[in-house]
């Protein structure tokens, strides 16, 4: 396998060596958008949505 290319395996991309993980880019990114969510509408369900959802694309990028 030629590691400069990605790959498909399970249905997900695997990054490239050397590439940062996504994972870790969702971490630092959810924060903002938490507060742009919590000043636009106080909708709590909302925002634990979003929660959810980096902690679930956190498990899978690693």
């Amino acid at each position: 396998m030629d590691s400069q290319k990605s790959s498909r395996e399970g249905g997900r991309e695997i990054p490239r060596r050397g590439e940062p993980s996504c994972g870790k880019a969702l971490r630092q990114n959810s924060d903002w958008i938490f507060r742009i969510e919590r000043r636009r509408s106080g909708n709590r369900d909302l925002i634990q949505k979003y929660r959810d959802t980096v902690d679930e694309l956190s498990k899978i990028a690693g």
